[in-house]
């Protein structure tokens, strides 16, 4: 009993120590907790405004979006019908993919090289415009024979049969590309591309419909990317500017992605030089080139939605 009343001291101190630490643990994560919280409380008061802002600019912004979308998918499918009527498949195999399907894969890849190639910053147009820049590529009868050999019968998309374009290399250096641009240039003539484009541009064609809707909505668009680069500044230099706040930071930034693909990269009007081109030799790479451009404004209407998610 004498042992035991010697050694109690110090099991309670222990105890008492143990009792410590532990509130000790629990008021330091009530203390994280409210700081986290009190910060989430901050931040949502500091760019209310922002939050504000962001809100009106995509109920603004999403009718028109809409339709331009919705006209630039209309106009894909209808112009990839309208190539189909020139069609000789006969020169590319024995089970050639339809050429509206091919129109499409090359719009696709367009896009999707520029996209990775620049790496989510925008300014998509250089690269996609590169094809038109230097020409596309040029096949030899082997390279042509060599492609078909692996190609021919098969369903899937040319990037399953010959791997992804590299955002490190030229989209025309690509296997992938280079077939199906070569398909087009085989499966239509020049000349035939020729009138295609140039219809595209007659006073009623899909092109000129497009060029007159965008700049109609141009004055817009521009404002409202004024207003969001306005807000952004005025939080630039605040304890709270607006990369601390993820979620928000995020949809400011899709916004202005939509707005870039809209005011730059779509803009109809660094085609200008191209219009009514008696010359034959542009011709396939001006329409891969726009079907690109259509590709990007008919994803506008779910990049805009996904933002209000």
């Amino acid at each position: 009993m004498g042992e035991w009343l010697k050694i109690l001291p110090s099991f309670l101190s222990a105890g008492a120590s143990i009792a410590a630490a532990i509130t000790a643990i629990v008021a330091l994560k009530i203390t994280r907790e409210s700081k986290f919280l009190a910060t989430r409380s901050a931040l949502a008061t500091h760019h209310s405004s922002a939050s504000l802002q962001l809100t009106h600019a995509v109920e603004e912004l999403k009718p028109n979006i809409f339709k331009i979308s919705q006209f630039a998918y209309s106009s894909l499918v209808n112009w990839a019908k309208e190539i189909q009527k020139y069609d000789n498949c006969s020169v590319v195999g024995e089970d050639p993919r339809p050429l509206r399907h091919v129109l499409f894969d090359t719009a696709e890849m367009l896009t999707s090289h520029a996209q990775a190639a620049t790496n989510g910053s925008g300014y998509l147009h250089n690269v996609m415009f590169e094809i038109v820049r230097s020409g596309g590529p040029i096949p030899s009868e082997g390279e042509f024979e060599e492609l078909l050999k692996q190609a021919d019968h098969c369903c899937s998309s040319f990037e399953s049969v010959f791997g992804q374009p590299s955002p490190k290399e030229k989209i025309s250096d690509a296997k992938a590309f280079r077939w199906s641009f070569f398909q087009c240039h085989a499966r239509v003539s020049p000349h035939e591309w020729s009138e295609t484009w140039n219809r595209a541009w007659s006073d009623n064609g899909r092109l000129a419909q497009l060029e007159k809707m965008l700049i109609s909505f141009r004055p817009e668009f521009e404002r409202v990317k004024r207003s969001l680069l306005i807000e952004e500044s005025k939080l630039a230099n605040t304890v709270f500017p607006l990369e601390q706040n993820g979620q928000l930071f995020s949809k400011f930034r899709s916004l202005k992605k939509v707005l870039n693909t809209l005011l730059i990269d779509c803009d109809l009007d660094k085609l200008s030089f191209y219009r009514n081109s008696s010359a034959d030799d542009d011709a396939l790479e001006l329409v891969l080139y726009t079907f690109g451009a259509m590709e990007l404004l008919s994803q506008l209407e779910d990049d805009i939605c996904s933002i209000q998610e």
